[in-house]
């Protein structure tokens, strides 16, 4: 998952130094390296550095006013004849320079910024108001109390979602989607060795099944990413929405939670789950007059009695 900002602009693009100089006046410490050669040039990944310590974002530049049309419905002006995007991935270091380097262009070009995080267009004082804001953030004392990952912090960073979706509850570390009949669906929020980073983990548990939940393969680490960077919630947001509920909010059969094989190809929860899956489906459909001699037998309590549990783990990946 990557995050982009475009700057709108007329013209032609100043050189690499100039940039670096407009960042540097404007109080940025990030540089372009190396920094000979034209803006007009440069297309994929731009090497910059922050102190000695290297960085950089992705640099591209469009000149086909349709670029800039594209952006008409956010407020940007047809008067513009190009667009310069900016991108990057999960590292916080990468969004500040690329924020910075934006802005410093916006200035030079007297341009606009769309920051996709922000989602909005900014003038370039705003933008750089931002930019400052964001290196503030990354050069905080490693000592400043930030909010971490607890359940109640992840409460905290997901209020916007939970009222925007009235299908999704927080349980403790658990992001589930309703309703809930047979199998709970959503997010796990796991720990890392770092009190300030997560790993977010697609979430499959047939409540059936005694053996504990079955947690698919990782959706994201944000490994780069501290809870507390201005970033991290809009990107978060991106990541579960594309990652996780496009998938997950599909599955809505036995059939479906079985086929389901993950980004790895992985099997589905084995034959004890289809069988499980007629059960429940002959006992949905089964007339009241039909007997059986197990009829007041949970479903649940049958399935344990079919494979054994040394079978059932094999299929668990246990």
């Amino acid at each position: 998952m990557s995050m982009e900002t475009h700057v709108f602009f007329r013209g032609k693009l100043p050189t690499k130094s100039a940039l670096s100089r407009a960042m540097k006046e404007l109080g940025f410490p990030f540089s372009i390296t190396p920094s000979t050669g034209s803006l007009e040039q440069q297309s994929g990944f731009m090497p910059m550095k922050r102190r000695g310590e290297e960085t950089g974002v992705e640099f591209d530049v469009y000149s086909d006013h349709a670029a800039v049309e594209e952006f008409a419905d956010v407020g940007v002006d047809a008067g513009f004849e190009r667009r310069a995007s900016l991108r990057w991935g999960g590292d916080f270091q990468e969004a500040v320079a690329g924020m910075a380097a934006a802005a410093a262009l916006a200035k030079l070009m007297n341009g606009v910024v769309f920051d996709e995080a922000e989602d909005k267009l900014l003038s370039a004082d705003d933008a750089i108001a931002l930019a400052e804001r964001n290196l503030q953030e990354l050069v905080k004392p490693q000592d400043t109390r930030h909010p971490g990952t607890r359940p109640a912090d992840l409460k905290r960073y997901l209020k916007p979602l939970l009222k925007q979706r009235s299908d999704l509850v927080l349980i403790g570390r658990l992001l589930l989607i309703r309703p809930v009949r047979h199998i709970l669906r959503g997010v796990f929020f796991d720990r890392t060795s770092d009190k300030y980073q997560i790993q977010v983990k697609r979430y499959v548990q047939p409540l059936w099944l005694d053996d504990g939940y079955f947690v698919r393969e990782e959706v994201q680490c944000f490994a780069d990413w501290h809870v507390w960077a201005p970033h991290f919630k809009p990107f978060l947001f991106d990541v579960l929405a594309e990652d996780v509920f496009d998938q997950l909010g599909k599955m809505t059969t036995l059939e479906a939670c079985n086929d389901d094989r993950g980004d790895y190809g992985r099997v589905g929860f084995g034959p004890e789950f289809a069988i499980t899956a007629l059960i429940l489906v002959a006992g949905a459909s089964m007339p009241p007059s039909s007997s059986r001699s197990n009829a007041d037998e949970p479903a649940a309590t049958a399935t344990a009695r079919i494979g054994s549990p040394g079978r059932r783990g094999s299929w668990l990946g246990k």
